[in-house]
């Protein structure tokens, strides 16, 4: 579990820079073009876990 750890680390500060909300608007838009309706949502490859609060924020489970 230590080596996971360090890794974290090193992955969240490699992304720190990115703007997860406009991931979440990019997804949004995508699944409004489609007529998708959902708030239920997976979040796989989710890295640290760096989406799971925007996605939450936004009423999606």
């Amino acid at each position: 579990m230590a080596q996971y750890e360090k890794l974290a680390e090193i992955y969240d500060y490699l992304v720190a820079g990115v703007d997860y909300d406009d991931w979440l608007d990019y997804i949004e838009e995508i699944l409004d073009r489609y007529d998708y309706r959902t708030r239920t949502v997976i979040d796989l490859a989710c890295g640290t876990g760096n989406t799971t609060l925007p996605f939450a924020r936004r009423g999606y489970t």
